[in-house]
């Protein structure tokens, strides 16, 4: 029974060769098309995905610049979710702080993807730590948080906890913690965070 069908098939095929080719490439087309867009949208809600109660953690911002895309979250807006909405159960800023001067040992080097949070920063979006304890990190107003990439270019091997940056060429931070995103699909991909002052 299956080999007439085939046979049938076949037959066919062979028979209407342009309207065939035209069919199957429509199909094998369109599947292609279905698998990628299946994929990219499988890509996009894995972002910060693995954090701990990420359906319930939202984003709230102000637009800077509609060219350059700089969103930020004020924290005078923390603040006031915290104080008038009951249902936030902690809030944080995040700014943008830009390309920063770093100097470490003598090494010099500009590091681009900077940013300012309130010291609630890692209660709000649970990433994890490489070294450090993140509800205490950004306790101390001068201390700055840093990714394991940094941290390997500045530091090498050596653990960076209690080390002193000296950061925009003229203070000095303690880094209380380092980040482990080597794995990490995350829309939060900064290299410093330093406290607000």
């Amino acid at each position: 029974m299956f080999r007439n069908h085939l046979k049938i098939t076949l037959r066919q095929i062979t028979r209407n060769k342009i309207f065939s080719t035209i069919n199957i490439l429509g199909l094998s087309i369109g599947m292609a098309v279905v698998i990628l867009i299946a994929a990219f949208v499988r890509n996009e809600h894995n972002y910060d995905s693995s954090m701990p109660d990420s359906d319930r953690t939202y984003r709230v911002y102000r637009s800077w610049d509609p060219q350059s895309n700089t969103v930020w979250t004020p924290s005078l807006l923390t603040n006031k979710l915290m104080t008038e909405y009951p249902e936030t159960d902690v809030a944080s800023g995040l700014s943008f702080s830009g390309e920063q001067l770093v100097e470490y040992a003598g090494n010099k080097m500009y590091i681009e993807n900077t940013a300012n949070v309130d010291s609630t920063f890692f209660e709000v979006l649970s990433i994890p730590f490489k070294y450090g304890n993140p509800e205490t990190a950004l306790d101390e107003p001068k201390s700055m948080v840093i990714s394991d990439e940094l941290a390997e270019k500045v530091f090498g091997d050596m653990n960076p906890i209690g080390e002193t940056i000296r950061y925009q060429a003229n203070e000095d931070f303690k880094v209380p913690g380092v980040l482990d995103l080597s794995d990490k699909k995350t829309h939060i991909h900064f290299d410093i965070f330093t406290r607000f002052t």
